[in-house]
């Protein structure tokens, strides 16, 4: 109710009406064509700043979500303590290394690679426990799909690729990792080109379910809403 209360005071401020609260995982997990999906389901993992969301999907429905209080930010603080540099130096640096660039200043890329890895390695071990308390003792969906900013990072997708932790959650075999574009997401479309990356997959995939959500209001309640906001106006 605390955060529901936010979301209305911000909605509020924006002389916006709240129609409905969707949960990031839940919105992510459901943004594929449902035949891309099919009854086999996958695993969704969702790297965003602050947090990393797992969500479980099983039979066309979402069998259950576990988020990790280790985002891309975490990586960023990991580099401000190993190099001793400012948060924004450490956030150009793991751009950069994410990205394929030159790097901005002069320090080892090796090192720099080897920092992350190592902070990569750990995020696994969280989400490898997420994903094994999703299952709850049933095998896993053979995919494992991917997307948010943090997933941008070349050494996520390095540890998930590893053979060790897959094999001691219940897969029945490695899982295909895949990473989602924007492309993606069912029935959302950008004219404008500028939506190209993993961490714009997230923000579509709501913009999914605000439609599925407008085109299942009846005509009378899109007549009483638009009645409402001419009253405010």
């Amino acid at each position: 109710m605390v955060h529901l209360g936010a979301l209305q005071s911000v909605a509020t401020a924006l002389g916006l009406e709240l129609l409905g609260v969707i949960a990031e995982p839940y919105a992510v997990a459901t943004c594929l064509d449902p035949g891309e999906m099919g009854d086999a389901g996958a695993v969704f993992i969702d790297v965003g700043g602050g947090t990393t969301d797992v969500a479980l999907v099983r039979r066309g429905g979402i069998a259950g979500t576990k988020m990790l209080a280790l985002g891309g930010r975490a990586f960023t603080k990991g580099l401000v303590e190993r190099f001793s540099i400012s948060f924004p130096r450490a956030e150009a640096l793991k751009v950069a290394v994410g990205e394929a660039d030159e790097l901005p200043e002069p320090i080892d890329r090796t090192a720099l690679e080897t920092a992350l890895r190592d902070d990569a390695a750990v995020w696994l071990g969280g989400v490898e426990l997420m994903i094994h308390d999703l299952a709850e003792g049933e095998l896993l969906p053979g995919r494992v799909f991917l997307c948010g900013g943090g997933a941008q990072l070349p050494q996520i997708g390095e540890a998930l690729a590893g053979d060790a932790w897959w094999q001691r959650v219940p897969f029945a075999r490695r899982p295909e990792i895949r990473a989602l574009s924007p492309m993606d997401v069912a029935g959302v479309r950008d004219a404008s080109g500028e939506l190209t990356t993993r961490q714009d997959v997230t923000p579509m995939a709501l913009a999914h379910q605000a439609l599925i959500l407008d085109a299942s209001a009846s005509a009378a309640e899109r007549a009483m809403r638009r009645t409402v906001r001419s009253l405010e106006l």
